[in-house]
């Protein structure tokens, strides 16, 4: 295949270039490889995209932007990445049943359970009933048949429950 004068030009600036241009990538974020990948898919994008792109700046100016956008860009997922990550651990840990064979599991499951039980206790009289017959599964309906009351003031005795043991201590 021939060289034409623009394979010829973009190689000039390649081998001038591509060092520092590496470098100061890594400067911004600090892992070579990726450096490399962004500096490589900028000469890339020169190469394929060179009759659409006008640079009103030196070309070593043009190159050294396109690479801190890609720089940033890359930046800007990774954090993306590391949010996700976070977020799914989050989660995992938020929905991972605890391992009752696990003693370090069973105390903190059984800790919890007694926290939650003495803030319970806690409540005044008609909250708290309210609220053990919500965790039996009844309704708001039989709850408040059980009771005695209206179904109106039952919603009432949860909400001022939810309230109270929502409250840091």
């Amino acid at each position: 295949m021939k060289k034409t004068v623009l394979d010829a030009e973009i190689e000039e600036v390649f081998v001038a270039e591509y060092c520092l241009l590496c470098f100061y990538a890594k400067n911004i974020i600090g892992n070579s490889e990726d450096a490399e990948d962004i500096v490589g898919d900028v000469f890339m994008k020169l190469y394929f995209n060179h009759n659409k792109i006008q640079i009103t700046q030196t070309t070593k100016g043009y190159l050294y932007q396109c690479v801190r956008n890609g720089c940033l860009d890359y930046l800007k997922h990774e954090q993306i990445k590391r949010k996700f990550v976070e977020d799914a651990k989050t989660a995992r840990d938020l929905y991972q049943q605890p391992d009752n064979n696990n003693p370090l599991d069973q105390m903190i499951s059984e800790e919890t359970q007694s926290e939650i039980l003495h803030d319970i206790d806690r409540l005044p009289l008609r909250c708290r009933e309210v609220v053990l017959a919500k965790i039996e599964g009844l309704s708001y309906q039989k709850i408040a048949d059980k009771m005695g009351i209206s179904v109106s003031a039952v919603k009432k005795h949860t909400a001022i429950a939810r309230k109270t043991l929502c409250k840091p201590h």
